[in-house]
């Protein structure tokens, strides 16, 4: 995480342990969203015979966003309640209903939101049960907020005074108008899922990595994710976390995340359930499964190939990349490259590796890897931050981030051969590409070695260890 631990000691008195850290400072949830919806009022089911930890997270997330809810345990109650109040939604666990029960939920003019586990989702689609959303246990903050937005937008008492049956593919006549990120990291399996999706109309970006998957969802704008789950860096459960993270503190809409395993075992699907991944399916993908998948999680995204699909066709991902928001700067090689005369009488020390990641994310990903390696390191996330270190303190390697904005690399590659030098030392430079650009040749001019920003732990290790 980047921090730094110490301590104090003292022979006969005892040891006092402490650490530094730097966390990114997120508006805080209460101040942002707490009462957003005080204007929608829910029917919540409950058991008479059992409870769910889940039962208290649910009444907690909707006390914190101001719904007005009010709960009933059988037929009788909902019928005497809706003839005193007008409600907006009925909120059921599929562990509280039975069959009967639930296609008259369904039937009620309030909308209705199903909490229950993935692994009745074959048996719920097969009721043709008429549902405005249905959330995968476990339930998350995210997850139930976007569900509220949907009930409050603008559109929903259009919705609520005639209920529109929701679509099913049909290969023929429709296609899905969605855009879809792929985290993949074997070239061959990206190849083989991007030809299937793009067949049914979905615009697709893929990630090689966790980390890479990560930081697209940050950027971009997805309607689905496709989470392989063995991958370099971090691997799909890791990433599911940080994105479930990611959109709680930052109060973004949840994106579904479906699970790519090659090897299906038995209490695979709990386990990614649990960590949060909405669903799975297995490698090599099977088409009848996918589309019952996204039928699923994409049913909004159906469009008629008819009326749709020239805009479908020229649909462009919305995804921001890096390099739509800075480009490098241009070096003129006529440019005079001015360096330090001298170095500050500080720069007396040395320490293994100077990290140079303009993601603080990356940044402490990358540093939790050298401690598991056992290397002593800082951190730098701008290029003033960059320089000063380099400046001040004498490094054996420099990870740099070529995305740095306002990065001159000549200059930097100048000044830390020019300052290594003075004091005896020959401090080399990894340079850290964005794997969507092609590789520049006077990159080799500045750079000991350049390597994409998909390298595994094993990669770095080997980089590293050929340095030092």
């Amino acid at each position: 995480m980047g921090g730094q631990l110490d301590l104090h000691s003292e022979p006969g008195e005892g040891t006092t342990f402490f650490f530094t850290i730097d966390f990114e400072e997120i508006e805080t949830l209460n101040e942002s969203v707490r009462g957003t919806f005080s204007s929608i009022n829910a029917l919540v089911l409950e058991s008479t015979h059992k409870t769910k930890r889940q039962d208290t997270y649910l009444r907690e997330y909707l006390d914190f966003y101001g719904v007005s809810y009010t709960s009933f345990k059988d037929l009788n109650d909902l019928e005497a309640l809706q003839r005193q109040v007008n409600y907006d939604l009925v909120i059921v666990d599929y562990d509280y209903a039975d069959e009967d029960s639930l296609n008259h939920y369904s039937s009620l003019h309030q909308e209705l939101i199903l909490l229950t586990k993935s692994y009745f989702m074959k048996k719920i689609d097969s009721m043709n049960l008429e549902i405005f959303k249905t959330l995968y246990e476990p339930l998350n903050n995210s997850k139930l907020r976007q569900t509220l937005d949907n009930i409050h937008s603008e559109n929903f008492s259009a919705k609520r005074a005639k209920k529109i049956n929701r679509k099913k593919f049909n290969a023929e006549t429709s296609r899905f108008n969605a855009n879809v990120l792929i985290a993949e990291d074997n070239i061959i399996n990206q190849k083989l899922i991007k030809r299937t999706l793009e067949d049914l109309g979905l615009t697709i970006t893929i990630a090689s990595n966790g980390l890479e998957a990560f930081q697209k969802r940050k950027d971009g704008n997805f309607d689905l994710i496709f989470m392989d789950i063995q991958m370099p860096f971090l691997d799909g459960m890791e990433a599911t976390k940080e994105i479930l993270e990611y959109e709680e503190d930052y109060n973004q809409p949840h994106v579904p995340i479906l699970a790519l395993t090659a090897n299906a075992l038995k209490g695979d699907r709990e386990r990614f359930i649990e960590a949060g991944l909405d669903e799975y399916t297995t490698k090599p993908l099977v088409r009848s499964e996918i589309i019952s998948l996204l039928n699923h999680f994409l049913a909004d995204y159906i469009v008629d190939t008819d009326t749709n699909v020239e805009s479908t066709l020229t649909k462009e991902p919305e995804t921001k990349t890096q390099t739509e928001i800075e480009m490098p700067l241009e070096i003129e090689p006529e440019a005079e490259i001015e360096v330090p005369l001298e170095i500050e009488p500080e720069a007396t020390y040395q320490i293994d590796i100077l990290i140079a990641k303009k993601s603080v994310f990356e940044a402490k990903f990358f540093a939790k890897i050298l401690d598991q390696m056992h290397y002593t390191y800082e951190i730098a996330t701008t290029v003033k931050d960059i320089e000063e270190k380099i400046n001040m303190n004498m490094y054996n390697v420099v990870l740099l981030d070529k995305e740095c904005e306002g990065l001159n690399l000549a200059k930097f590659s100048a000044l830390l051969k020019q300052n290594s030098a003075k004091v005896g030392l020959d401090s080399k430079l990894i340079l850290i590409t964005d794997p969507s650009m092609p590789e520049e040749i006077s990159d080799a001019d500045y750079a000991d070695e350049s390597v994409k920003n998909t390298l595994s732990k094993d990669l770095l290790r080997l980089l590293i260890e050929k340095f030092i």
